[in-house]
């Protein structure tokens, strides 16, 4: 049911009416805004949190030699 009628909405929003080209950007913004959700800003996100963990250890072990080195 929900597919027959997500199907419709698409097939008449691209062909028909003055009103159809609002309901395009509205679909259109929901499809987007659903694929930046579920996918895009997670793999955004655990790119940003691996280069973060990455740099931490590196700064971490070359305090951790210095001291060594020093002392």
């Amino acid at each position: 049911m929900i597919h027959s009628s997500a199907s419709a909405i698409l097939r008449d929003a691209c062909c028909f009416g003055p009103n159809y080209p609002l309901t395009t950007v509205v679909i259109g913004c929901l499809v987007t805004s659903t694929l930046l959700t579920l996918f895009i800003l997670p793999a955004v996100y655990q790119w940003v949190e691996a280069r973060r963990e990455k740099n931490f250890l590196l700064d971490f072990f070359r305090n951790y030699s210095n001291i060594l080195l020093n002392n």
